[in-house]
C-alpha cells in the first residue's frame, strides 16, 4: 500500500503532473527545510523505486521510473551536501535501485564532469565504491550485482575521460586501486583490461599486481604507444611506414593541425593548446616511442628533416600563448626535443646556423640544469600573494602581473611538471583563501588570471577550467557578502565580490565554456551568467498583463525603488548612489538591478528622453570597481546594438567610447597611466567583439569608431584579445547579409574544386562575417530566402536560396545556446524582421505574461530585497520635465 507520508505524496504528485526537474528540486528543498527527514526515510520514500507492474503497464512504469530517477539525480547534483546525502543513502536501497541510479549517472557522466560539483561527486562516489567493493558478491544467480559493478566501473571510466587527473588524486587513487583488485579477484577477465587501462597510471602497475615485480618501462611504453595509431582507424596506414617515415608523418600532422587552427582563426585557447601539446606532451611521447623502437638516431634525423622542410608562416610566425613577440614554433619544438633527449644539442645548433651556436648552446645547457627546479613556483606565489597584506600593498605593488609575465618566457613552456605544479599551487592557494574567506586576495587571483590570460591557459590545460571555476562559483553562491548597517567600508566587500563574479564570467567567455549545458539549477552565479551575460536578459519584459493584485504591488514597489536609483545616478546634482540606497538591495541583486537600469537608460538616450550630460553622470559612477559586472553586461548589450544595418550604431559607439574614456582616461597609455586592472579584465572580453563590429563597417567607419578601436587595440592583450582582427584584404569592407549570401553561394559551388588551404580561408571569412552581422539582419535574410526558395521549381534563384537557407539554419543551430528558453529570443528577432504589411499575427510561445516574465521577477524568485526594472523611458521623461531638462 502506498505511503501517505508527505514526502511520498510530494513525489507521487510531481510524477503524476510530470513537472520539470528544476521545479521538483525547488519543492523538495522547501519541504526538507521545513520537515526533518531521516536517512532511512529518505531512502525508503524518495530513492526507492516501485516494483514493476503488469505487462500492460510496463511502458508507463518505465516512464515514471525514469522520471523519478531524473528527479533524484537532479536533487543530488544540486549541491555538495545533497550529493553526499544521496550516496550515503543509496546503499540502503535494493541492488536493482542502486544499479538504476548508477546506470543513469553513467549516461550523463560527460556533463556531470563539467559541473560545479566535481570534487564533491568524486569524493562521494569514491566512498560508495569502497563500500560496494567490500560487500558485493558475484554469482551466476545474482546478475544484478554484476551489472551494478560493471556500470560503476564504466561510470568511473567516463569521468576519467573527462578529467584525466582523477586517478592522481590520493584518496581516489586508493579507491580505484581497490576496485581494480576486486575486479581481478572476482575473475572478471572481461573487465580487467578496461580497468587497467582506465584506472591505473603507469606508476601504479605494481600496486595493482600486489607488488609483484613489474618491468615498469615496458608498461609505460605500451601505455604511451596506445595513444597513437593502433587505436585510430583512420591512421592504420602508419603501421606500414618505416620508423623514420612514421616520425616525419607524426611531426607533420601535428604541425599542420596547429597551422589549420591558426588559419581558421580558432579561439586563442585552442591555438594555445595545440602549441602547448606539441612542446610538452608530443615531444615527450616521441621520446618514449623512439626508445621503445630503439631508433633514437633515426628519428632524430627524421624530425629535423620534417621541421626544416616546413614553410608554413602560421607555424613559423605565431605569437599566441605567452610570447611578447612572434616566434618560430618549429624551432621551439626542436628545442623541446632537445630537452627530452630526442634531438642532440649539436644537431639543434647545426639546424640554426644564423644564431650563435655558443650562445644558444650555453643557454639551453643552463635551462636543462634548472628545469627540475619546480618548487620555486610554490615559494614565489607564497611570497607575492599569500604573504602579502592588501591593507598595505596594492595589487599593482605586489608585482604579481610582472612575475607572471616573466614566468611565461621561462622554461615553463617546455616543462609539463612545472605547469602541473603551477596548476596545483594555484588551486591549493584558492582553497586556502576560501577557507580563510580572504575576499581581497581571491579578487587578486581573478585579476591575475584575466590580466595574464596565458597563465590561466597553462593552469587550465593541465586540469580543467572547472578546477578553478568550481571553487569560485561555490564560494560566490554560498557566501552572503553581507555587511553591517554601520560598516562604512562596505564597498570594499562589494568590490571583491564584483571582481570575483566578473572573473568567473570573463573566464567562461575567454575559454569558451558553455554554462547552458549545466544541469545544476540552484546557483546564483550560473543563473546570472545564463540570463545576463549570454542572453542579456532578453527573455524578460517590462510589461505585465496579469490581474493579480499581490504581483501588481510587487511591481509597484519595484517601480518606486527604481525611480530613486535612476534619480541618484542620472541627476547631475546628485553624487551617485547613497550608502542607504546601496544597502536597500542585496549585493547579489545589485548587479542585475543596475544593469537593467543602465540598459533602459541607453534606450532612453537613443529615443532622446535622456540627455548626454545626465547619462554621462551615471556612466561616471558605473566606472567604480564594485560595479564591474554591470560594466561588463552593459558593454555587452551595447555591442549587440552595433552593426552596419543598425540605426542605433552611432549612439551606442558614443556611449562605449565614453565608458572607455571614463575608465582609462582620454590621454592615458599603458606606459604612463596607473593600470586599471579591473577594467582591463572587462575590456579583454568585450574588446574583440567591439573591434570586429567596427571593422564590419568597412569604409563607413566614423571618427568615433576609429578612436574607440585604436584605444581598445592599445589597452587589450594582443595575443588573446586581438586574435580575430583579420588584416587580410579579403575580409575588409562593409559586411552585410548580401556579402554573406554571396560568400556562401560561391563557397558551396566551388568547394569541391578548392584545395584544403583555400577551404580553410573561405570558412574563416564566412565565420568572421557571420559574427559581424546582427541577429535581426540574419533573421530577415533567412525569411526572405525562404520566400525565394518557394519560387519556380528548378530555377537558379530557387536552388541558390535553398542553399542559403540550409546554411543559415546550420549556422543558427551551431551558434545558438541549447536551451529551450532561448526560443523566445529567436521569436522576437524573427517577428521584428518581418515586414509590417505582411505581418498578421506574431509568433509566440505563450498566451499571457506572468510575474516570472517581468523584470521584477528577480526579486520575487530569490526572495531577496532586490528589484529589477520597469519602463525607465517614461520615468526619465517625467523626471526630466520635473527638473527642467
Amino acid at each position: 500500500m502506498p505511503s501517505n507520508h508527505p514526502l511520498a505524496l510530494l513525489l507521487r504528485s510531481s510524477l503524476a503532473r510530470k513537472i520539470n526537474k528544476r521545479g521538483f528540486v525547488s519543492l523538495l528543498e522547501q519541504f526538507l527545510a521545513r520537515e526533518h527527514i531521516s536517512d532511512s526515510q529518505l531512502g525508503e520514500l524518495l530513492l526507492a523505486l516501485p516494483e514493476r507492474g503488469g505487462i500492460a503497464l510496463e511502458k508507463q512504469f518505465k516512464s515514471v521510473e525514469k522520471l523519478q530517477i531524473a528527479y533524484v539525480i537532479e536533487w543530488a547534483l544540486s549541491n555538495g551536501k545533497n550529493t553526499a546525502k544521496f550516496f550515503e543513502t543509496l546503499p540502503s536501497t535494493s541492488l536493482r535501485c542502486q544499479h538504476k541510479y548508477i546506470f543513469y549517472l553513467k549516461g550523463i557522466a560527460a556533463n556531470v564532469a563539467r559541473q560545479t560539483l566535481t570534487e564533491d561527486l568524486y569524493a562521494s562516489l569514491a566512498q560508495f565504491s569502497l563500500e560496494l567493493s567490500d560487500n558485493i558478491q558475484f554469482s551466476p544467480e545474482n546478475s544484478t550485482s554484476k551489472r551494478l559493478w560493471y556500470d560503476l566501473i564504466f561510470l568511473w571510466g567516463t569521468l576519467i575521460d573527462q578529467d584525466s587527473a582523477i586517478p592522481l588524486k590520493p584518496r581516489i587513487k586508493e579507491v580505484l586501486t581497490k576496485v581494480s583488485r576486486a575486479t581481478r579477484a572476482a575473475g572478471e577477465s572481461n573487465m580487467t583490461a578496461y580497468v587497467t587501462r582506465k584506472f591505473i597510471s603507469t606508476t601504479d602497475i605494481s600496486a595493482l599486481n600486489g607488488h609483484e615485480k613489474v618491468i615498469e618501462t615496458e608498461h609505460s611504453t605500451a601505455f604511451k604507444a596506445s595513444n597513437f595509431s593502433p587505436l585510430n582507424l583512420d591512421n592504420r596506414r602508419l603501421h606500414d611506414l618505416k620508423h623514420a617515415e612514421l616520425a616525419k608523418e607524426l611531426t607533420n600532422s601535428f604541425l599542420h593541425g596547429f597551422s589549420a587552427a591558426v588559419r581558421l582563426r580558432e579561439r586563442p585557447y585552442v591555438v594555445f593548446n595545440w602549441k602547448n601539446f606539441i612542446l610538452t606532451d608530443f615531444a615527450h611521447d616521441l621520446k618514449n616511442l623512439a626508445h621503445a623502437f630503439r631508433v633514437d638516431h633515426e628519428w632524430e634525423d627524421a624530425i629535423i628533416s620534417s621541421v626544416a622542410s616546413c614553410t608554413d608562416t602560421a607555424v613559423l610566425l605565431t605569437k599566441v600563448g605567452g610570447a611578447t613577440e612572434s616566434y618560430d614554433l618549429d624551432r621551439e619544438f626542436l628545442r623541446a626535443c632537445v630537452y627530452q633527449g630526442v634531438v642532440s644539442l649539436e644537431k639543434f645548433t647545426d639546424a640554426y646556423p644564423a644564431i650563435s651556436a655558443l650562445t644558444l648552446a650555453q643557454a639551453i645547457t643552463h635551462e636543462i640544469e634548472i628545469m627540475s627546479q619546480v618548487d620555486t613556483i610554490d615559494a614565489d606565489f607564497t611570497t607575492k600573494l599569500h604573504n602579502m597584506d592588501p591593507a598595505f600593498t596594492s595589487f599593482e605593488e605586489s608585482k604579481l602581473v610582472d612575475y607572471s609575465r616573466n614566468l611565461l618566457s621561462s622554461d615553463l613552456r617546455f616543462l609539463k611538471a612545472k605547469q602541473q605544479r603551477l596548476a596545483s599551487v594555484t588551486c591549493d592557494l584558492i582553497d586556502k583563501l576560501i577557507q580563510e574567506k580572504h575576499n581581497e586576495k581571491l579578487s587578486w587571483v581573478a585579476l591575475l588570471l584575466l590580466n595574464v590570460p596565458a597563465i590561466a591557459n597553462y593552469i587550465f590545460y593541465q586540469g580543467s577550467p572547472w578546477n578553478v571555476l568550481n571553487k569560485f562559483i561555490n564560494y560566490i553562491d554560498n557566501e552572503t557578502f553581507n555587511v553591517d548597517d554601520d560598516d562604512g567600508n562596505f564597498q570594499d566587500t562589494y568590490t571583491c565580490f564584483g571582481v570575483m563574479l566578473t572573473g568567473v564570467v570573463s573566464l567562461a567567455s575567454l575559454f569558451g565554456l558553455n554554462f547552458a549545458e549545466i544541469s545544476i539549477q540552484s546557483s546564483y552565479t550560473l543563473d546570472y551568467i545564463n540570463e545576463f551575460y549570454f542572453r542579456l536578459s532578453d527573455p524578460l519584459t517590462s510589461n505585465y498583463a496579469g490581474i493579480d493584485e499581490q504581483e501588481k504591488q510587487i511591481i509597484a514597489s519595484y517601480d518606486r525603488l527604481f525611480t530613486e536609483w535612476a534619480k541618484a545616478l542620472f541627476d547631475v546634482n546628485n553624487d551617485g548612489l547613497t550608502d542607504e540606497l546601496l544597502k536597500s538591495v542585496n549585493v547579489k541583486q545589485i548587479y542585475k538591478f543596475v544593469y537593467l537600469l543602465f540598459r533602459e537608460a541607453f534606450t532612453a538616450r537613443v529615443v532622446g528622453s535622456l540627455n548626454e550630460t545626465s547619462l554621462n553622470n551615471g556612466i561616471d559612477y558605473l566606472s567604480q570597481s564594485f560595479l564591474a559586472p554591470c560594466s561588463l553586461e552593459a558593454m555587452q548589450w551595447l555591442i549587440s546594438r552595433v552593426g552596419p544595418q543598425q540605426k542605433t550604431s552611432n549612439t551606442m559607439i558614443e556611449i562605449l567610447l565614453r565608458i572607455l574614456e571614463t575608465n582609462t582616461g582620454i590621454a592615458s597609455s599603458l606606459n604612463t597611466s596607473e593600470h586599471n586592472y579591473t577594467f582591463r579584465m572587462i575590456l579583454n572580453i568585450v574588446g574583440p567583439s567591439i573591434v570586429r563590429k567596427i571593422r564590419s563597417f568597412g569604409n563607413m567607419i566614423s571618427e568615433n569608431m576609429q578612436k574607440l578601436m585604436n584605444k581598445i587595440l592599445q589597452e587589450t592583450d594582443a595575443e588573446y584579445c586581438q586574435w580575430n582582427i583579420l588584416a587580410d584584404e579579403q575580409t575588409k569592407g562593409h559586411v552585410s547579409t548580401d556579402s554573406i549570401k554571396n560568400e556562401i553561394t560561391s563557397f558551396l559551388k566551388e568547394s569541391e574544386a578548392m584545395m584544403s588551404d583555400s577551404l580553410i580561408e573561405a570558412w574563416a571569412r564566412m565565420k568572421h562575417k557571420w559574427d559581424s552581422v546582427s541577429s535581426e539582419a540574419i533573421c530577415y535574410t533567412l525569411l526572405e530566402e525562404v520566400e525565394h526558395s518557394a519560387g519556380t521549381r528548378g530555377s537558379v534563384i530557387m536552388e541558390e536560396s535553398k542553399l542559403v537557407v540550409d546554411f543559415y539554419l546550420f549556422m543558427l543551430t551551431c551558434s545558438g545556446a541549447p536551451d529551450a528558453d532561448d526560443v523566445d529570443s529567436y521569436l522576437v528577432a524573427l517577428n521584428s524582421s518581418r515586414k509590417s504589411e505582411s505581418l498578421m499575427t506574431k509568433a509566440g510561445s505563450q498566451f499571457a505574461l506572468t510575474i516570472n516574465d517581468h523584470y521584477s521577477s528577480y526579486e520575487n524568485a530569490t526572495q531577496l530585497t532586490s528589484l529589477a526594472r520597469s519602463k525607465l523611458t517614461g520615468e526619465l521623461q517625467h523626471w526630466r520635465s520635473a527638473h527642467g531638462y
